[in-house]
């Protein structure tokens, strides 16, 4: 196996711990679930800064995400894609805000911890440390 790839995998099993324990620097360094490509063909509405998303989303509903360091609305059509339940209680704790700044009290860390071992759950075992 290429040397970077594993780096990679070894990194990404160390966040994955460290997000799981709750560490806060872990949950802030990961901020957007990882989009596979079968999400390519929803419609979504981006954004350079989180605040334009941030209203936007306000007035439209559905649930504000964040990839690299743009942000987007999607619908739930889009969260059924990825393969998570868009009426799961831990949406509702995190507001339908993936990216809330303020999400450092225990209901968004373990809200945000059981989507994000959902997603990671879903990984095929070849990219898992």
């Amino acid at each position: 196996m290429n040397d970077a790839v594993k780096e990679v995998q070894i990194r990404a099993g160390i966040l994955h711990r460290r997000v799981q324990s709750g560490d806060q620097t872990a949950l802030k360094r990961f901020r957007r679930p990882a989009g596979p490509t079968r999400c390519g063909a929803h419609i979504n509405l981006w954004y350079r800064t989180r605040a334009h998303a941030a209203e936007v989303w306000r007035q439209r509903g559905g649930y504000l995400l964040a990839f690299r360091r743009q942000f987007l609305i999607v619908d739930r059509f889009y969260i059924e894609t990825l393969g998570l339940d868009p009426d799961d209680a831990a949406w509702r704790a995190l507001g339908f805000d993936w990216t809330r700044p303020d999400a450092g009290d225990g209901a968004c860390i373990a809200a945000r911890r059981k989507l994000y071992s959902a997603l990671v759950a879903l990984m095929p075992r070849e990219m898992l440390p």
